[in-house]
């Protein structure tokens, strides 16, 4: 949830990606995996990326994703500052 979070609000304060040093984090998390990333607002979906095939580590791919719901999902406007505080 740390690493989503971080990567969120850098690339909507900042315009930019996070470069995440996997070497800190628990080896499974380091590890090749899918993963989906889904945000919410007040209960209601706000946001949803992923993959069924690894692409990269874990951790990697969730700060991916994290910033793909964000900023480029389909169904939704990008989140804007004022909206990080409320996102689940």
């Amino acid at each position: 949830l740390r690493v989503a979070r971080e990567a969120i609000e850098l690339r909507v304060r900042e315009q930019r990606m996070s470069a995440i040093d996997i070497d800190g984090f628990a080896s499974a998390l380091r590890q090749p995996r899918a993963c989906f990333v889904t945000l919410r607002k007040g209960g209601a979906l706000r946001g949803c990326m992923g993959c069924l095939e690894p692409q990269d580590s874990l951790v990697r791919s969730v700060a991916y994703y994290a910033v793909q719901a964000t900023v480029r999902e389909p169904r939704f406007p990008p989140v804007m500052p004022p909206e990080l505080p409320l996102l689940h």
